[in-house]
């Protein structure tokens, strides 16, 4: 049933064929009780190109008129096996504010690559807690081989970069893609909270989460921004160091590596071979700001700036609650 993208539909279909669904993007999400429902929506030309998901998706929808499809969850058992999709060639997990829209840009720098940023149907097969691990681990597998599709017929290479709390759900992304290289960008504590503050770009769904802060809801709320913050990014930590000694299909990069030599390192785990002219396409993306999505923001380094802008508490709470598993996290990628 192919619908106008400003019509409500109150009973989708729930189940519909790979052909039917050809060329379609799962680009929204939506529960209504124990039902689940996807958006599609056709593209068309416009490539997966921006930084993030959402702003190609903006595109989409500012064209005069574009069509979305409605199915149910059920419709992503039409894409357990890749066909005329692309098997992911890697996936970027990140801890925020640390290299992770560059390296996926970098990626996505040559026609035949194309990176999917942050897609929100992700997230919310992620966080939903109605369904099974079987259902959940079905619904992952389908939705990435959506994301994969050739549509533009040029594409070789598939890549996609999860939100930075997606870490928690290691285990389901493996229980999907049991082999897919992975790798996972990090950055010393005091500068991912400083651009988080400092640019009130705070993800509270992962900041106020339990899994993460160690905290329960009452404490949460007694304390403060910056401790959990702080107690956040030790345990990402600690979870990337203990994925990264028991899966040896992951390379953690330290956001103070990104450099061509590392971007060629990446492109080998991830066993794509651009030749020299596209290695320098793919270069060229670092010269400008990574989220900006009209790529006219000059690129500046702002380690020393996030560091100098940083509070007090800020130093003080890191010192408390994230240096130690970030060290131990460098001594994993050191060895």
């Amino acid at each position: 049933m192919q619908l106008s993208a400003t019509q409500y539909v109150k009973h989708p279909a729930s189940t519909i064929s790979a052909e039917a669904l050809a060329g379609w993007t799962p680009i929204e999400a939506r529960s209504f009780g124990d039902q689940r429902f996807l958006n599609w929506a056709n593209f068309g030309d416009i490539p997966f190109a921006d930084p993030f998901f959402f702003q190609t998706a903006a595109r989409l929808r500012s064209q005069d008129s574009y069509k979305i499809f409605t199915t149910g969850f059920e419709a992503l058992e039409a894409f357990q096996s890749p066909e005329n999709t692309i098997e992911p060639n890697g996936f970027i997990f990140h801890v925020s504010h640390c290299g992770s829209t560059l390296l996926s840009n970098v990626l996505n720098g040559i026609p035949r690559n194309f990176s999917i940023s942050e897609p929100e149907p992700i997230n919310e097969v992620f966080i939903d807690e109605g369904a099974t691990l079987e259902q959940r681990t079905m619904w992952l597998r389908g939705l990435i081989h959506a994301y994969g599709q050739r549509r533009l017929g040029n594409e070789e290479n598939f890549f996609v970069k999860f939100n930075s709390w997606a870490i928690g759900f290691f285990g389901l992304i493996r229980a999907a893609f049991p082999t897919t290289p992975w790798v996972c960008l990090y950055r010393h504590p005091v500068e991912i909270m400083a651009g988080q503050f400092n640019r009130q770009q705070l993800n509270t769904l992962w900041l106020l989460d339990e899994r993460y802060s160690g905290l329960g809801r009452e404490q949460r709320v007694q304390t403060g921004l910056v401790e959990i913050l702080a107690r956040t990014m030790g345990r990402y930590y600690s979870v990337i160091r203990d994925i990264a000694t028991a899966d040896p299909g992951g390379l953690c990069i330290n956001y103070n590596q990104l450099s061509p030599a590392t971007y060629t390192r990446v492109c080998d785990h991830f066993n794509i071979h651009p030749d020299v002219h596209e290695f320098e396409q793919m270069c060229e993306q670092t010269k400008v700001h990574a989220k900006d999505f009209e790529r006219k923001k000059i690129f500046d380094g702002d380690t020393e700036k996030k560091r100098k802008e940083a509070y007090p508490s800020v130093y003080e709470m890191a010192d408390a609650w994230s240096m130690e598993a970030y060290n131990k996290l460098e001594e994993i990628r050191l060895r």
